[in-house]
């Protein structure tokens, strides 16, 4: 009897994640936590201002892998005069106007799951009222070209 060899299948290859570029990642950081922050383990801790003149503590994690996303604000401390619900449509809302190019689809934030996670936007999660669209721009890269000319 005839053996019947299995038909090989292509696999796709699995494509990297884009990471978010060190200079980008400073000018979030620059906003979130303007007062400085502290890093260890690849994380930055630091004040985030919130509300008025009350403040949380907040973490970010950049290019987290094994999470699967771009960049996620972890939350540390809540101001005690303000509730986690309230949280999360803060920083939503923050992220879409200082980082359009990222998009997070969480619906909850409190209690144990303390974490908003962020991926890079589709075309359509960046088509809001905001007629911008926001691409990264390695300005040494242009300043070369320049020089060139």
């Amino acid at each position: 009897m005839e053996q019947v060899k299995e038909q090989e299948v292509e696999q796709p290859e699995e494509k990297a994640m884009d990471l978010i570029p060190e200079e980008r990642l400073k000018e979030i950081l620059n906003i979130l936590l303007p007062y400085g922050y502290s890093y260890h383990n690849g994380r930055y801790t630091g004040v985030s201002p919130y509300v008025g003149d009350t403040h949380n503590i907040i973490t970010i994690v950049p290019n987290a892998i094994d999470w699967g996303c771009v960049l996620s604000i972890c939350m540390e401390h809540f101001d005690e005069e303000e509730d986690e619900d309230n949280s999360l449509g803060f920083y939503l809302g923050i992220m879409k106007l200082i980082a359009p190019e990222l998009h997070s689809d969480n619906e909850k934030f409190k209690g144990s799951y303390n974490c908003l996670d962020f991926i890079w936007a589709e075309d359509r999660a960046q088509e809001n009222k905001f007629p911008v669209k926001v691409e990264y721009c390695n300005k040494l890269k242009e300043n070369e070209k320049k020089n060139l000319h």
